[in-house]
Order: structure tokens, then sequence, then C-alpha cells
């Protein structure tokens, strides 16, 4: 039996969630537009019909043939399709409430599955943590694709965790249920965002190669059959309008030159890795190569100078790397003051939240004989905290980057909050974890 959180708790939890996003989305947050393009494509969707974006100067410069030209998969399309169906079934007056159900679904998964992991005080903890994290509040409404793809990823771990707590054979109808909306959770999430596909690979890796999770080993197959079926029907679109087979999104090769190019150190100054590179002086060469390039040949070839530009500096990169971690991690933005409010406040949230997590795993470290009986469900969530260290190292910076593995912080910051105020951390007797 799987444990619950009892009626009245989970009304608790869920009428802060909702209460504390609603709040934030009315009052809060002025500025809804998500980082990237999507919200550009979406509204072109909504309008017209046409996924496409006109920032054709950001690959090819401003006096290329092309500059003007719209980029047709410069986004993958998760994000700009949801947005684009929000925007046309609901009334304006309700935009700003686009995210809120993906919040809502975020914080509800990793809830869901610190339950299946450690029963119904650890879940009320973790959804505490989660809710009352500053950055959830401020940014929970945004329309932001980092969100949504956390979201399918945790939505898919909770019900893999329940296939697992439950011991079914695989194709019992509980088991089948959960295992394929799993699948659709993951194949949604695999056109959300690049790094997932990595995401399930790894899950696959984990399932087969420990024996105790040997009843998630075909379920996690079935995920990574929906998320490359969704690749290939996104590559499929490419190939008939832009003429290549891309699976990712021609954003992939300037993106990943613009957060470990020459430029990078230079540009966080500003606020991001990319405020340098709309620079005619440092961007000419690279303009005048790629002003004649198709967008799946300029994707290819930022891309490219990226990888160079690593191999022929590797303590630079290494370097790099360890500075933009600092920045995501810690909340902080190198652009305004360290005094500034938005940093202290972003500085201080990470410092509770790090800090009870780090009292958590303490916990699980003194009590081993609670770890090992837990270790199964850590285990799975070893392929998202990879994929999380990977995208942080990387990419770009921000906290938006890091939302997927903190749903494993809220977890041990909620094991953190129980080890304060039991003094040990004791496991609720009816959950998964205690049985095993």
């Amino acid at each position: 039996m799987i444990p619950v959180i009892s009626w009245r708790r989970f009304a608790a939890i869920a009428t802060l969630c909702v209460a504390l996003q609603v709040a934030s989305a009315t009052w809060l947050v002025n500025e809804f537009d998500t980082p990237n393009a999507s919200t550009t494509v979406a509204r072109s969707l909504a309008t017209g019909g046409r996924y496409a974006v006109a920032v054709g100067g950001r690959l090819w410069g401003p006096s290329s043939p092309h500059a003007r030209d719209s980029l047709r998969y410069f986004v993958l399309p998760g994000e700009p399709l949801y947005l684009a169906a929000s925007f046309k079934v609901l009334p304006e007056p309700l935009h700003r409430y686009i995210h809120l159900p993906v919040t809502a679904l975020l914080i509800a998964s990793v809830t869901a599955f610190a339950t299946i992991m450690g029963g119904a005080r650890l879940a009320v903890a973790t959804a505490i943590v989660a809710s009352l994290e500053p950055f959830v509040v401020v940014h929970g409404p945004v329309w932001d694709d980092t969100f949504l793809a956390a979201a399918l990823q945790w939505s898919a771990l909770a019900l893999l965790a329940t296939v697992l707590q439950g011991k079914r054979a695989p194709r019992s109808l509980p088991a089948a249920g959960a295992t394929a909306i799993a699948a659709i959770a993951i194949g949604v999430a695999a056109v959300v965002r690049g790094d997932v596909p990595l995401f399930v690979a790894l899950l696959v890796l984990v399932a087969w190669r420990t024996p105790a999770l040997s009843a998630l080993r075909w379920p996690v197959v079935y995920c990574a059959v929906a998320s490359v079926a969704a690749l290939m029907a996104w590559g499929a679109r490419n190939h008939a309008v832009v003429g290549s087979f891309a699976l990712g999104s021609s954003h992939d090769g300037i993106t990943l030159w613009e957060s470990n190019g020459p430029y990078t150190a230079a540009a966080l100054e500003r606020g991001q890795v990319m405020m340098l590179s709309g620079q005619p002086d440092l961007m000419s060469e690279l303009w005048s190569d790629t002003r004649l390039m198709s967008e799946p040949e300029a994707n290819r070839y930022y891309g490219k100078r990226a990888l160079q530009y690593v191999v022929a500096h590797p303590i630079k990169e290494l370097q790099l790397m360890a500075r933009k971690a600092f920045f995501t991690l810690t909340g902080l933005r190198p652009e305004l003051p360290p005094a500034s409010l938005r940093n202290l406040v972003g500085v201080a949230s990470n410092i509770i939240t790090f800090l009870l997590a780090v009292i958590g795993i303490g916990a699980l470290l003194h009590d081993r004989q609670q770890a090992r009986r837990i270790r199964p469900f850590l285990l799975m969530l070893l392929p998202l905290v990879l994929t999380g260290v990977g995208a942080v190292l990387i990419g770009p910076i921000g906290m938006r980057y890091r939302i997927a593995i903190d749903g494993v912080v809220w977890i041990l910051a909620g094991l953190g909050v129980l080890r304060i105020v039991d003094g040990r951390w004791h496991p609720d007797p009816n959950s998964s974890a205690h049985r095993a």
C-alpha cells in the first residue's frame, strides 16, 4: 500500500502552494515572458499558425542577407505549444496564471515522491520547503520551459516510484497505468528541454544495472521509447521545414558557444552569458563565417566553435564552470550589487535550504539502516542530479537551470527539518522505505 497524506494535510499543502502562486502572479510578478524565445514563437503560433521567430541576426549578424529571416526551429516545441494553446483557450486576464498548474505539478510530484520514499511527514516538510522557496514563489508564474520540463520529469519519477514501491508485476493494471502516464510525461519533456534525453538514457542505465531497481527495467525502457518517438516526430518536422533531421534546436549551438566561449566570463559581469554576443567588434569573425549559412549549418558551426575553444583552453573552462556554478547555486546576480535586496534574499534563502539539506544528509548517514531502505529511491534520482549538474556546468547561469535538481534538495531539506524537529529522523512507519 502506498503511504498517503491525510486529506486535511493534503488540502493544507495544496492551499499553501496555490495561494502563494496566485498571490505572486497577481501582485508580485509583472513580466511573465519566458527567458527564451518560446513566448514569441507561441504568439506567432496563436495568431498566425506559424512556428517561427524573427531573430536571424542572432546567428548570422545584422549585416547578413538572412538577418531578418525567421528561424524555424530555434526552440523546442513543448513550451511554445503549451503557451499557444493557453493563449487560444484562456482570456487575457488569466494569462498571468498559465504556469500555475506547472509549478503546482512540480511541487506535487516532488511531494508525492517524498511520500513514497519517507512517508507523510517527510512529504509535508518537503512541500513546505518547496512552496516557501523565494525563487519558486517569484519565478513560479513565469512562462519557463525549465519548470515545465522539471514538472514532467518529477511526475514520471513519482509514478515510477509507485511501481517500485508496489512491487507489482510490470504488466499489472496499476503498474501498467503508471508506466503509460510516466512514458507520456517523459515523451513530452523530451521536446521541452534538450537535456531530458540524457536523463532518460541515464535512468535506463541505472535501472538495468541496479538489482534493487529491477522492477523498473521495462517501465524505463517504455519511457525511453516515448522520448525517442517524440524526438523523431520533431526531427521529421524539422527535415520537412529546414531540410535537416535535427533533434534539438538551432538555439543549442549559439548557447553552447555563449556559455563556454572566450567572452563568457566578461559577459557574466553584465548578468548572463549572451550579453556580449551582439557586439560587432567581438562577433565580426563569426558573423562573416555564418552570414551565408542555413539555420542548421549556423547551429552546427557555433557548436563546433564552442567545442574547439573548450578543448584548446581546458583550464579556463574549468575555472569558468566553477564560476558559473557558484552564481547558479548561490542565486547571486553578478550584475547587481552584492548588498541588493535581490541578492541578499537569494543568497540567504539558498544558504538556509542547502544547510537544511546537509542536515538531512547527516540524518541519513546517522541512521544507516533507514538510508539502506531508501537507497533504491535515491538511486532513481541519480540521473536527474547528474543531468542537472551537467546543465549547470556547461550552460548559462541562473537558478532556473537547476530547478529539476532542486526537487532533490527540497526532499533532503525536508529530512533536515524533521531532524531538527525530532532530534533525529523518525520515518513514517507506514512508508514504503520503512517496510522495505
